[in-house]
């Protein structure tokens, strides 16, 4: 396993973000690490961990990432005792691995570090509840003034998130949405601002996120397949439009009881031709476990369509075994 140096921007990220943490969060954070110092996880089983412990959070399961390792059989029960004892130990640089500066910001980014109040009313629509948290807002149910229309709305607290970056990747999801009208797709609905909060409205899709439903086992050969050639018509009718997804993971699919699966979540998404690049030189974006080849090593050509139908590839494996 090849070595960090002692002072990378990693380890100043940890002292900066780990008290800001909730309790269960740091713990899990500690123990993902020194799981990861003893070998007993890899990068990729650290990172689809905080992935999926999010989005079963976000449904009120109260799992902390031990358990969720040991449920899904990413460590030995042998190995826990080891894994908790060490968890205390500060990390040490010298025996964390070489990529885990991308981890760490996959792991962040899932983790929400940054508590986030939810007020009553944005934009004249009332809050009724929280139902996730992305990489760059939270996401509500709400209802209109009237009290006749439920959505989802999603949105960013300019304070805290004001960077330009993370504005300008909120408005082109915006752009991307309102250019999109397909059933297998979230519709978007509204948008604006002031000076608090950034937000854009879409329609509310009840129902049960593929995550969610992939650990259940609710997911048969019949259902995978049916599932993923919904997708596959979705992502279709986006890539005719030159819009790239990106970030095709199972938290971002919704089953309905009826009708086809709804991808969610285009944070990331890329337009094609488009002028503005917003993502640095080399930075990574989307999620590991289920990224292109050439989304990790830019010198294997740009990601196109192709990118998107790898994930959609690996996200079918994901349910049929």
């Amino acid at each position: 396993m090849s070595r960090l140096p002692t002072e990378t921007p990693l380890l100043r990220g940890l002292d900066a973000v780990l008290p800001h943490l909730e309790t269960a969060e740091r713990e899990d954070l500690r123990v993902a690490l020194s799981a990861l110092r003893l070998r007993r996880i890899d990068s990729a089983t650290f990172n689809e961990a905080f992935h999926r412990l999010e989005t079963l959070r976000g449904e009120g399961v109260p799992l902390t990432l031990l358990q969720y390792l040991l449920r899904h059989r990413c460590v030995r029960s042998e190995d826990v005792q080891g894994i908790a004892a060490d968890g205390g130990r500060p990390p040490d640089p010298r025996d964390l691995p070489a990529d885990l500066d991308l981890v760490f910001y996959e792991a962040r980014r899932e983790l929400r570090v940054v508590p986030i109040e939810i007020p009553r009313t944005i934009g004249g629509y009332h809050v009724l509840e929280r139902i996730g948290r992305g990489g760059m807002g939270v996401v509500l149910r709400v209802v209109d003034r009237a009290g006749e229309r439920v959505a989802a709305l999603k949105f960013v607290p300019i304070r805290t998130f004001g960077d330009a970056n993370t504005l300008a990747r909120f408005r082109r999801e915006i752009r991307v949405l309102r250019d999109l009208d397909h059933p297998g797709i979230v519709r978007f609905q509204d948008d604006g601002a002031d000076e608090v909060y950034a937000w854009f409205v879409m329609e509310y899709v009840p129902g049960l996120v593929l995550s969610r439903a992939i650990d259940r086992g609710e997911v048969t050969i019949r259902r995978a397949i049916d599932i993923a050639i919904g997708m596959a018509e979705a992502l279709e009718y986006a890539h005719a439009r030159g819009v790239i997804h990106r970030d095709l993971k199972p938290a971002n699919v919704m089953l309905e009881s009826d009708g086809p699966p709804r991808v969610l979540d285009f944070g990331l998404a890329k337009s094609l031709g488009a002028a503005t690049v917003i993502t640095r030189a080399g930075a990574f974006v989307g999620t590991p476990t289920y990224a292109a080849p050439e989304i990790f090593e830019p010198r294997l050509g740009e990601a196109g369509p192709a990118a998107d139908v790898y994930s959609l590839g690996v996200l079918l494996y994901e349910m049929a075994t």
